[in-house]
């Protein structure tokens, strides 16, 4: 997804004019959970392992419950 349509998903344009607080949080939120999507897990049991920290590092590092 790309970061147009998620600024449009949490309620705001793009038009480039600020958005609320509640809003960054919310994007921001949207924006890390798109990313660790990308961490796919495979047939590897020690790949899956490290992606699953990996995660867990992302989501502690940006303050987000999982």
């Amino acid at each position: 997804m790309r970061i147009e349509q998620m600024i449009e998903l949490v309620g705001t344009d793009t038009s480039g004019k600020w958005m609320s607080t509640d809003k960054v949080k919310e994007l921001s939120n949207m924006i890390v959970q798109e990313c660790l999507a990308q961490l796919q897990p495979s047939n590897d049991r020690t790949v899956d392992a490290n992606v699953a920290i990996l995660k867990l590092r992302i989501l502690n590092h940006f303050g987000l419950d999982e």
